[in-house]
């Protein structure tokens, strides 16, 4: 749908809350972070909101798999009435990260806030 620009990260945050960071000892992201999605996917679906927060300097087939599928979650969870706040920081000097976060936020039509670093 469209994107933002936010100079600084607000501190409050929802009670139904994701962070997804990239660590770089995690080798096998989707598999570490599968079960902290489907705990935040299920209390979208019973609250209908929450508040994603993503932070990754680069992704690879696997991050980039986990996304689709989340985002595409999401898009239908907006669509069914759903409050929902994604906000993808990046750091200015990673500019095929901004270029991704802007196509995630077009592609699924969802309101993201890009966080500059």
């Amino acid at each position: 749908m469209s994107y933002s620009f936010q100079a600084l990260v607000q501190e409050r945050r929802s009670s139904n809350f994701l962070n997804l960071r990239t660590i770089s000892k995690i080798n096998q992201f989707d598999i570490v972070y599968q079960p902290l999605i489907e705990d935040f996917k299920n209390k979208v679906r019973y609250t209908k909101s929450g508040e994603l927060v993503i932070n990754m300097d680069f992704l690879n087939k696997e991050r980039a798999r986990t996304l689709f599928g989340l985002f595409k979650f999401l898009q239908t969870e907006q669509r069914l009435g759903a409050v929902l706040k994604i906000t993808w920081e990046v750091p200015l000097s990673n500019i095929l990260m901004l270029e991704t976060a802007m196509d995630f936020a077009e592609l699924y039509e969802l309101q993201v806030t890009i966080s500059i670093d």
